[in-house]
């Protein structure tokens, strides 16, 4: 007995047919997730020695198969259970959601239940009616427990290779990178006892920079590269290889933080083709990098330099603030923010030992 579904095919052509006509123009059956078109309605038209309009009219028929087909699945549940409110204000899900926003805890919460669709405000809805508001966060400094194995290790690690470094003439570079952002608008000020201070919003549109840079013992600041808004995976490839034009002879270790663009396929493959060692810091243990502190000196130049221009109403340019303060950072400083780091490194090792 023939489909109730098989009239939408016509009388001269079988099911058979019109699905090979949907595999040619689709590159899949008819019961499969149509993709793009994979062959034009011509190409088929001289494969099966038909017209084009034919195909196209073929094609048109088995698309509506398709779409009976679909639409006589069961349809999404599309309303809330217990359960699902009971998951949006647990206060595990809660803490594990603290850093998303509404979009993303809807896209979250989809994830979690494919057969129900929410949006940002319904989120927000399902928190107020169950006595969730939002406020402040308190935050707490995570701490690092070196006595556990993979922490150890990692720590070992760096402690062996900074003395490789300095026991065989090793170039040993801190690198990092760095955000430089704006917002003049200050939350909090001295003023007089139960009165309020109202100050006007300076709104300045500053662009948003990174910069990737590395600094030594020996030399303070090697090298670094600006570009917008975050360093991708073509940027970090270049610093790399500024480092081994600037040192084409001399073996370098790279010390960096677990970034994803320190690890990626094109990553580890110019550490090898340019011989550079990378070596990862221990999560979470800024201290060990001794650019962190470089870092903070430097946005200090910067936030002046930011400040004095807009008292003056002077052009801002970022690009050039980062540069000039790049310039007003002494290199002997420099050296001192990575000794420090590798001071700290030996510290926690020492302390590790007794």
């Amino acid at each position: 007995m023939r489909d109730k579904n098989y009239k939408l095919l016509g009388s001269i052509y079988d099911e058979e047919y019109i699905d090979l006509v949907f595999k040619l123009r689709y590159g899949c059956d008819i019961y499969s997730d149509q993709v793009k078109p994979v062959l034009n309605y011509k190409s088929i038209a001289l494969l099966l020695k038909r017209s084009p309009s034919t195909v196209r009219s073929h094609c048109l028929k088995a698309v509506q198969l398709k779409q009976l087909q679909m639409n006589s699945q069961p349809k999404r549940q599309s309303k809330f259970l217990q359960k699902h409110i009971d998951y949006l204000i647990n206060e595990k899900t809660l803490k594990y959601w603290a850093h998303f926003s509404l979009d993303q805890r809807a896209t979250m919460f989809h994830r979690q239940f494919p057969e129900l669709k929410i949006s940002a405000q319904s989120v927000a809805n399902i928190y107020k009616r169950n006595g969730s508001r939002y406020k402040g966060v308190n935050r707490i400094k995570r701490v690092i427990d070196f006595t556990q194995p993979f922490y150890r290790n990692n720590l070992n690690y760096i402690y062996d290779q900074m003395q490789r470094a300095q026991q065989n003439n090793i170039k040993f570079i801190h690198s990092d990178e760095a955000v430089f952002t704006f917002n003049t608008f200050i939350q909090k000020s001295w003023y007089k006892r139960n009165s309020n201070i109202e100050v006007y919003d300076q709104k300045v549109k500053v662009q948003t920079m990174a910069i990737l840079g590395g600094i030594s013992e020996d030399a303070g600041l090697e090298t670094y590269i600006i570009h917008p808004r975050s360093i991708k995976t073509e940027q970090y490839i270049k610093f790399l290889e500024q480092l081994r034009e600037k040192y084409p002879e001399q073996e370098i270790i790279l010390f960096v933080d677990n970034l994803s663009v320190h690890k990626t396929k094109e990553t580890r493959k110019s550490y090898e083709q340019l011989g550079i060692t990378p070596v990862f810091n221990v999560p979470y243990s800024p201290q060990f990098n001794g650019i962190e502190f470089y870092w903070g000196i430097l946005k200090g130049h910067y936030k002046k330099l930011l400040l004095y221009h807009l008292m003056h109403d002077l052009p801002i340019d970022t690009v050039d603030f980062i540069k000039s303060s790049a310039k007003r950072v002494d290199n002997q400083l420099a050296q001192k923010c990575a000794k420090e780091g590798r001071v700290n490194v030996y510290k926690q090792v020492l302390e590790l030992s007794q």
